[in-house]
C-alpha cells in the first residue's frame, strides 16, 4: 500500500492542461483503496498562486478560475495526509540545503517528504513521490526514494505498475 506525496509540479497538472495531465488525471480518478495521498500544505498555496498568476496573464479568466478551486475543493477529500508548513518544517528544511541544494519552496517540500517517509517507514508502507520538478526529483532519487514523473514518456505504464 503506498503512501503518494503529490509535489506541487505535478498537482498543477491536474487542474492545468499540460504534458503528464493525463497521468496525474489517472492517479486521482483510478485511486486504489489502499492508497494514501499526501501534500503539502504549502502545495495549496503554490497551486493558487500560480492559478491566479495564469488569471494575470491573461491565460485563465477569473470564471475559468473559479471552476479549477471548485475541482479542486472536490479533490481535497482525497488526500488523507497533509503536512503542514511550520517552524519546526522551516528548519528542517534549512538542513535539507546543507545536502540538496534547493530552491526555498523545493526544500520545504523535500522536509515534508522527509516527514512523511519517516511515517511509511514506521508503518511499512512504500514512499512514491509525485513530481515533474527536475531539482525535486534529482533529490529524492540520491536519496533513493521513489519517482513518478508524469512528464515521463513511460510515466502512464510506471503508474499501472505501481499498483
Amino acid at each position: 500500500m503506498p503512501v503518494i506525496y503529490i509535489e506541487t509540479s505535478a498537482l498543477v497538472k491536474r487542474y492545468v492542461q499540460e504534458k503528464g495531465t493525463e497521468v496525474v488525471d489517472e492517479l486521482f480518478e483510478r485511486r486504489q483503496g489502499d492508497e494514501f495521498f499526501a501534500l503539502s500544505t504549502l502545495a495549496i498555496l503554490e497551486l493558487k498562486s500560480a492559478l491566479r498568476r495564469l488569471v494575470k496573464g491573461g491565460q485563465l479568466q477569473g470564471i475559468q478560475y473559479e471552476a479549477l478551486i471548485s475541482d479542486l475543493a472536490d479533490d481535497v477529500p482525497s488526500v488523507s495526509i497533509w503536512l503542514p508548513v511550520d517552524n519546526a518544517l522551516a528548519e528542517e528544511a534549512a538542513a535539507v540545503l546543507e545536502k540538496h541544494p534547493l530552491r526555498t519552496g523545493d526544500a520545504l517540500h523535500f522536509a515534508s517528504i522527509l516527514r512523511l517517509k519517516s511515517i511509511a517507514d514506521d508503518t511499512a508502507q512504500r514512499l512514491v513521490v509525485v513530481a515533474s520538478d527536475q531539482e525535486i526529483i534529482t533529490a529524492c532519487r540520491a536519496e533513493g526514494w521513489s519517482v513518478l514523473n508524469p512528464e515521463d514518456e513511460q510515466a502512464v505504464q510506471a503508474l499501472r505498475n505501481l499498483r
